[in-house]
């Protein structure tokens, strides 16, 4: 960095060592290259070098809040160890926290079940014609095992709608609800949860020390029968709790005097309504409190639908805007510029000789690979080089688990109006918000790669514990550990990879936590559904048998026999293209949602109009361009901050193509953002 970059960015800097000083609550609004991870660190140094001896006396810490584990690795690795800091990602901060008020979080968890209590019966309600009907089938579900009305159903539950209804219809109170067979089948699973929600109220919660709400950090859903919560549920709870009990939230802001929230366009409502209590309460009640509160981050690389509200309580705090960009030349960043078409404008830091290069093609028809081993390979440098597509089966190909995106594509749960849902789920880096179906694939070779590594710790295998009550030992950690050093995987299918895995560790009362763990195999009272190799694997085959259906009555054995006859390979591919291991190419592929947070020297665009369900998805940006600043749409909002973190991903040079019938009447306003001279035909 020369003197120039270090004198621009020290001007940010700068305001916010006055809003430390002054006591004045931020928020720093840094674009893309901006330097917003060096800028938190040197204000934390900073207050470190003014007040980390008074922090020291007094026992308090600066608390800095991380979206990732990424995030909060890189901080961590640029400040080194310093016991006055605490990094954490805002699940594992407020847990830790939130954990030892198990009173409060069990009257959250009752509050919840009584919530849930309702949905189902208001549910039920809508089928059955009165209270005396209700419990009518309340009862018969709760007597059912005498019957074996309950085994029956869940052994059928897969046959096509015709033979299911005759075998379920000699129960002879089902007769006059299987007309409808879809509609059948939500009355039952509506009427079991009902059941085993009002069964779990019937414990003694709040009094009953054996009953602790736990959470599971690998998991994405509740299990609220067994006191198991997810990710969002914590966030809800806690922030439910502490926002009632100001006590809590002085805890906490007298411990953390200083609290950095980063990418905070990526929080949750109920994180950003926890931390602005804090600031609320200090503001109306502890005026002479020292607190300080700071967000970081940029609303137009917000690029998810469950995020906040750009501007949330923006206007009570000091807002710093970072003008500078130290990631790409000056041409890129005149373009991405006009791409967010906003009042931050940056500029590039880079020497002149690197203001890198721009080009924008069109085309009505694309061949990507063509482009790249012909045209792109002729022209540009090879190395470094980031492909942004938004055709999955390119990123499926290109990382090799092609079979497995195929498969996917054509299953039940995806068809239709679900179609989109596959990108949420098989392309989604952030773990937090794919289903537990994926969610227990990845933890399962996840421990594969953990237990056969050679450096492994006990540690390390724990985690797979999480929210039950028995511990793994030393003793049994090195058995099992020894007992995987002879593991084969390579050039098997999924089913004989978990069977092989069920195997080595179904001698093993500890394994066979494992695996029901991974595999949400737990019976309502937390006992392990199955003791044979067979039984074990049949309740996985299960599970996953119904989520590929999508709980539908067709009959799919086929698929699923398709699905787990699947390589093993597929898997481990689509798990290292979540966890960014790339082979030794020229070439790393990424959807556009995928590449936010990283850079490349060189990165490759590919725009498609047919994309998100719609034929004219980039077309609808490039025709309102000139009515954005004015135009409070939330479509091209969405499009506009997407193509803003895609381009702006490129250090030197960037190429974006663009797949359209026509530009006739956009070809204008495509000139104005990427220049003329730089727009040709393909």
């Amino acid at each position: 960095m020369n003197i120039n970059q270090k004198s621009n960015q020290n001007y940010s800097l700068e305001t916010i060592e006055n809003c430390i000083d002054t006591g004045k609550s931020f928020c720093f609004k840094a674009g893309a290259g901006a330097g917003k991870t060096t800028t938190m660190q040197r204000a934390i140094e900073y207050i470190l070098s003014k007040k980390g001896n008074l922090l020291k006396s007094r026992n308090q810490r600066i608390l800095c809040i991380t979206y990732t584990n990424i995030a909060k690795d890189e901080i961590k690795n640029r400040l080194g160890k310093n016991s006055s800091v605490k990094i954490a990602t805002i699940h594992s901060f407020i847990w830790e926290f939130i954990q030892q008020q198990q009173y409060l979080l069990k009257k959250q968890h009752i509050l919840k079940l009584e919530e849930r209590i309702q949905q189902e019966k208001n549910f039920i309600f809508s089928l059955v014609t009165d209270d005396k009907e209700f419990e009518q089938l309340k009862s018969f579900i709760k007597n059912s095992s005498d019957e074996g009305f309950l085994d029956k159903y869940n052994r059928h539950y897969l046959e096509n709608a015709n033979d299911f209804r005759k075998i379920m219809g000699r129960f002879a109170w089902t007769k006059r609800y299987l007309t409808n067979v879809k509609t059948f089948k939500k009355l039952i699973n509506s009427l079991n949860k009902l059941i085993s929600y009002e069964k779990a109220l019937q414990y003694d919660i709040i009094h009953d020390k054996n009953i602790v709400i736990r959470y599971v950090s690998n998991k994405n859903i509740d299990n609220l029968v067994k006191f198991q919560i997810s990710h969002q549920t914590l966030l809800e709870y806690a922030s439910k709790i502490i926002r009632e009990f100001p006590i809590l939230q002085k805890i906490i802001y007298d411990k953390y005097p200083y609290i950095f929230i980063d990418e905070y366009q990526d929080a949750s409502d109920y994180v950003i309504d926890l931390f602005f209590s804090f600031f609320d309460n200090t503001q109306a009640i502890d005026k002479e409190k020292n607190f300080l509160l700071g967000f970081f981050g940029d609303s137009s690389q917000k690029i998810y639908s469950t995020q906040i509200n750009a501007d949330f309580n923006i206007a009570q705090l000091e807002n710093i805007q970072s003008l500078y960009n130290y990631r790409s030349g000056k041409n890129i960043v005149n373009v991405i510029n006009k791409i967010r078409n906003d009042n931050l404008i940056q500029n590039s830091q880079l020497d002149e000789l690197d203001a890198g290069r721009v080009r924008f093609y069109y085309c009505e028809r694309f061949d990507l690979n063509n482009f790249l081993n012909c045209t792109y390979i002729k022209n540009d440098t090879e190395e470094n080089t980031a492909v942004l597509i938004t055709k999955n089966e390119y990123i499926a190909k290109y990382n090799d688990f092609n079979a497995l995106y195929n498969f996917f594509k054509n299953i039940n749960r995806f068809k239709g109006r679900f179609w989109n849902k596959i990108n949420e789920q098989l392309f989604n880096k952030d773990l937090t918000r794919i289903d537990p179906f994926f969610r227990n694939i990845h933890n399962f070779i996840d421990f594969i790669n953990t237990i056969t590594r050679p450096n492994v710790f006990l540690r390390d295998v724990l985690k797979y514990y999480e929210g039950y009550s028995r511990k793994m030992n030393l003793v049994d950690f090195f058995e099992m550990y020894q007992c995987f050093q002879d593991i084969v995987i390579e050039n098997k299918s999924f089913k004989e990879v978990i069977k092989e895995v069920i195997v080595k560790i179904n001698c093993k009362l500890k394994g066979k936590i494992i695996i029901a763990n991974i595999f949400s195999l737990f019976d309502d009272k937390n006992n392990i559904v199955g003791f044979t190799e067979e039984d074990i694997f049949l309740e996985i085959n299960s599970s996953f048998r119904r989520y590929i259906n999508n709980d539908e009555e067709l009959e799919e054995d086929e698929a699923t026999e398709e699905f787990f006859e699947l390589p093993f390979a597929e898997f481990m591919n689509w798990y290292n293209y979540i966890h960014d291991v790339h082979k030794d190419e020229v070439f790393q592929y990424y959807t556009l949602h995928g590449s936010k947070g990283l850079e490349f020297d060189n990165v490759i665009v590919v725009l498609n109009d047919h994309f998100a369900r719609k034929s004219n998805y980039f077309k609808y940006f490039f025709e309102n361009y000139r009515n954005s600043r004015n135009n409070d749409d939330k479509v091209f909002e969405e499009i506009r901050n997407l193509l803003y973190v895609s381009c702006s991903r490129a250090r030197k040079n960037l190429t974006v193509i663009y797949e359209t019938n026509s530009i006739e009447n956009i070809r204008g306003n495509i000139e104005e953002i990427f220049g003329k001279e730089n727009v040709s035909v393909l």
